[in-house]
């Protein structure tokens, strides 16, 4: 049985990726991820010589969240007016 597991653990340390890629691309020797991120945060550029997609982009996630709040809407809508119909049922039942 432990021969078995360290075969497995084996099999899983061959297989196993051992550097994911996370689409960051390979950091410079002198700059680490993290310094990366902050400065990204701090002075975001997502729209560096695209406005055009940059702004279909925004018009897009706008009518997103619209439809999807006018569905949450509906469903509520529904709930209440389900519920409005059955305490009528249940109202009229007595």
């Amino acid at each position: 049985m432990i021969l078995r597991a360290i075969f497995w653990i084996a099999v899983v340390a061959v297989l196993m990726p051992h550097e994911p890629d996370l689409g960051l691309g390979r950091p410079s020797k002198n700059e680490s991820i993290a310094s990366q991120v902050s400065t990204a945060l701090r002075a975001p550029h997502t729209c560096d010589g695209r406005q055009v997609a940059c702004v279909a982009l925004s018009a897009i996630v706008d009518r997103i969240k619209a439809s999807g709040a006018k569905s949450l809407a509906q469903v509520k809508a529904d709930i209440e007016e389900a519920e409005a119909a059955r305490r009528n049922d249940s109202g009229s039942k007595d």
